[in-house]
């Protein structure tokens, strides 16, 4: 994602990509910043409550500190976010996501049921947590309790890996 800016306008000091994370059987999409240069191989982890808006914040915010601090952060988007509605631009908060959505006729992120809402979390730590020593969680609201319910999910290695969790206005 180009020209990622922070809440003062400046430019996002890293790389800012949107990815699609698989874990074999669930998929999750949203932002991965990545620090310039080599960074502190930890992994930040952030679940925004609903709908979803909270990642505004987060990301205006917190993740260019993050990443000033070496952190790699991925902030999730829940599946069955539309794309494309008036009020799409402050759940996918990525206008370039939303174009690619526009051109390839993706009218949702995934499919939304509360089933796979709870995998969210798993799934994001699952599939990125390979490079990373250290994993991290934050979570705004109902994201909270949803990272909660996640830690039932992982793997004993992945638990062994998690080093905090923070719960912002957690429900």
């Amino acid at each position: 994602i180009e020209d990622e800016r922070d809440e003062h306008g400046n430019e996002v000091e890293g790389s800012v990509y949107w990815v699609r994370v698989h874990d074999g059987r669930h998929a999750i999409e949203g932002k991965l910043y990545q620090p310039s240069g080599v960074g502190n191989k930890e992994l930040i982890i952030f679940e925004p409550g609903l709908p979803g808006d909270g990642v505004i914040i987060f990301e205006d915010r917190h993740a260019p500190n993050l990443l000033k601090e070496g952190y790699t952060v991925f902030a999730a988007r829940h599946n069955g976010t539309v794309t494309n509605a008036v009020s799409s631009a402050k759940y996918i908060h990525a206008s370039q996501k939303q174009e690619w959505s526009k051109q390839h006729h993706q009218q949702f992120l995934g499919e939304f049921t509360f089933e796979e809402w709870g995998t969210e979390v798993a799934t994001a730590a699952k599939g990125l947590e390979a490079p990373f020593k250290k994993l991290h969680f934050m979570a705004h609201s109902m994201g909270a309790p949803n990272t909660l319910k996640a830690f039932t999910k992982l793997p004993p290695k992945l638990i062994q890996k998690t080093s905090s969790f923070v719960s912002m206005s957690g429900a």
